[in-house]
């Protein structure tokens, strides 16, 4: 019988394990069930506090179409090619988005808002202001430029500014060659126009200096031929300039015009407007809670684990099971001793003696 038992106590031993530690985290838990709804008390106190200071923010959003879209193909924008997984919309408002990534970008339309002096003085940071405004495409064509802010106007100006300078960077990456171009001659001018004043001057001071000639009198050949080098000096310089400045009229024109497609490759729909009162709180203070108390149950529930890991008393038989060195365990209920009367204490001890 003895090797038996020991048989069937060492096939209950894993079994018995499993219901020792669920036992002793019932145990743990329905014993001090207080202490650990006391995180999920505080913390969703907390919570409660929390949302009752929740900041009232404005939205308004601007509607943006792009259903056409005049860029050349030789001078894409950078960064708006579109993709064969990609609608229109869809590329803009990733566009958008990484541009106002960019602190550049990003500052800009600050100033645009009337935040560039907050901003230059570090009362608001860049990344307030980045998490206060993005796209998102509205279908095949549309894209929708939201802002939130805790003033109306601030908002309405946040939004426009966004707009606007997407518009210039367009304008700015879609005209950068020409813009290149019209630098390049404009500092070719610059220098030309130095050495059209230098040769000039040359060639007044050489005049100047020749002497006075007598009635019938010519300069010698090479008085004149050192006229002429100076002259054709002169009107080459001014030729050159005269090209260079059609040069740079032609690459006004071209950043001028392309400019114009760049800007005309989108058309606001429905402006963004100053919202009359703010958006409804109740959702994020909802979350708020549901969070706080969300944490509080999941220390809660930390604690549970931990305490009932540390806690090494044995409050059920199956601990004693899963010890392999017992083979049976029974149980025996508690007795109180009964009080012996002062009759049964002397007949004790008469039958004792």
């Amino acid at each position: 019988m003895a090797p038996m038992a020991t048989e069937a106590a060492e096939s209950n031993r894993p079994l018995a394990g499993g219901h020792a530690f669920w036992w002793r985290l019932c145990d743990n838990f329905f014993r001090r069930w207080w202490l650990f709804l006391l995180p999920v008390i505080v913390l969703g106190a907390l919570g409660v506090t929390q949302a009752r200071s929740t900041l009232q923010l404005y939205r308004t959003t601007a509607t943006l179409s792009v259903s056409t879209n005049p860029l050349l193909p030789e001078q894409p924008v950078r960064g708006a090619e579109v993709g064969t997984w990609e609608t229109l919309a869809a590329a803009t408002s990733r566009t958008i988005n990484e541009r106002l990534g960019t602190d550049a970008f990003l500052s800009d339309v600050a100033d645009g808002a009337g935040l560039g002096e907050a901003v230059e003085a570090g009362t608001l940071s860049l990344d307030v202001v980045r998490s206060s405004v993005w796209a998102s495409a509205s279908g095949d064509s549309l894209v929708s430029v939201n802002a939130t802010w805790a003033d109306p106007r601030t908002v309405n100006a946040l939004a426009q500014s966004t707009v606007d300078e997407y518009r210039q960077f367009l304008g700015d990456t879609v005209a950068r060659a020409a813009t290149s171009a019209e630098e390049f001659w404009t500092e070719r001018l610059v220098q030309l126009d130095a050495d059209r004043d230098d040769a000039e001057g040359a060639l007044v001071d050489y005049v100047a200096g020749l002497p006075a000639l007598e009635p019938g009198e010519d300069y010698p050949v090479t008085v004149q031929v050192e006229v002429n080098r100076l002259s054709g000096r002169l009107e080459a310089l001014e030729a050159e300039v005269s090209e260079v400045e059609g040069q740079i009229d032609t690459a006004v024109l071209t950043r001028t015009q392309q400019t114009a497609s760049a800007g005309e490759s989108f058309s606001v729909i429905d402006p963004p407007s100053v919202p009359a009162s703010p958006e409804s709180t109740v959702v994020r203070q909802a979350m708020t809670v549901v969070a706080f108390v969300l944490m509080g149950v999941v220390v809660a529930i930390a604690a549970l684990l931990v305490t009932t890991v540390l806690d090494r008393t044995i409050s059920s038989p199956f601990e004693l099971m899963a010890v392999p060195t017992v083979a049976t365990v029974v149980t025996v209920p508690a007795r109180r001793r009964a009080r012996s009367t002062p009759e049964e204490s002397v007949h004790s001890t008469e039958a004792a003696a």
